[in-house]
């Protein structure tokens, strides 16, 4: 890597809007939840998904929801350069040299049907959340439910515009096609994909469609290309891989308003060649580089559109 292509990488704002480094660090290593790697791949944004494990539903949803949050918080106390970001106003964190950090439900179990969890889980910090893992929760049907998989249920409505109206984020990863639609036509603020690829380029379930990725895109959306090497291609993956995907987003919406950054980071074991874990992020933005696009759209790409989503959606 080139020191200038370093040089302004360390000096752009980077978000990577999904990582299981949470979950990882209760289950297995506490090590894992390190802000040396977040320093090294200039991270200024991270967002931590808070997922339980199919094991601990439907009942330790909750509990072991509150338990990641209060790892976070405690990591936070020994890390005095951690700030959470709560408001709009707390993005002007990120110019002062802090790392800010976004807690982010994955999977509306943590709510076990009960809407109030979303008030308390607000206060604590939390502003997004991913409405489905994929199995069928009680807001909707994910990705692996199987045939004629089902929409938002009356309990799925009523959470996205109680979302809406607390300043939370709508995330669609994981959610299984009818769900997704349903959410588009009922949300009144920006919809994202956290952590989703381009079907178009590897058929997993996971991944989206370009009508999908183009309805989030004329809604104000981002969607964020995950590094698992399932849902990006053919063995063995690498960096390329993650920058096609990209492109073809921005081919798509014929922008670059509507690509971002969701590693998924410890969210599984594997990863593609050269791009292990945080610390190597700017291997994306040498490959985008050297493939001709501007500093000015790369930024956008690596940090900035999650940045303009977080400034219209958060109070």
């Amino acid at each position: 890597m080139t020191d200038e292509t370093m040089k302004f990488h360390m000096n752009t704002p980077v978000a990577d809007f999904h990582a299981d480094t949470l979950c990882k660090a209760l289950r297995d290593d506490r090590s894992v939840l390190d802000i040396k790697p977040l320093l090294s791949g200039g991270v200024n944004l991270q967002v931590f998904a808070l997922y339980t494990p199919e094991e601990l539903i439907p009942h330790s949803a909750i509990a072991f929801t509150l338990e990641m949050i209060d790892l976070f918080y405690k990591w936070k106390e020994e890390n005095r350069d951690v700030s959470l970001i709560l408001s709009r106003n707390d993005l002007d964190i990120l110019k002062n040299g802090k790392l800010g950090c976004l807690l982010s439900i994955e999977g509306g179990e943590a709510l076990s049907g009960k809407s109030f969890m979303l008030d308390t889980y607000y206060r604590l910090g939390v502003r997004a959340m991913t409405l489905t893992w994929s199995n069928r929760n009680l807001l909707a049907d994910g990705v692996a439910v199987g045939n004629n998989p089902g929409g938002l249920t009356d309990f799925g409505v009523k959470v996205v515009e109680k979302m809406n109206n607390l300043g939370m984020i709508v995330d669609v990863s994981h959610m299984a096609e009818q769900g997704f639609w349903d959410v588009m036509k009922l949300s009144s603020k920006p919809v994202i994909a956290s952590h989703s690829n381009c079907y178009s380029l590897c058929n997993h379930p996971r991944n989206l469609k370009d009508e999908q990725i183009l309805a989030i895109a004329e809604k104000g959306g981002v969607t964020g290309v995950t590094f698992v090497p399932h849902f990006l291609g053919e063995d063995p993956v690498t960096v390329e891989q993650v920058a096609d995907h990209i492109e073809h987003i921005v081919n798509l919406t014929g922008n670059y308003n509507s690509a971002g950054l969701g590693s998924d980071f410890h969210g599984t074991d594997n990863y593609p060649s050269g791009l292990s874990d945080v610390s190597f992020l700017p291997s994306i933005t040498e490959e985008l580089n050297k493939r001709g696009h501007s500093c000015k759209d790369i930024e956008k790409i690596i940090g900035g559109n999650w940045l303009r989503v977080l400034s219209r959606i958060l109070k």
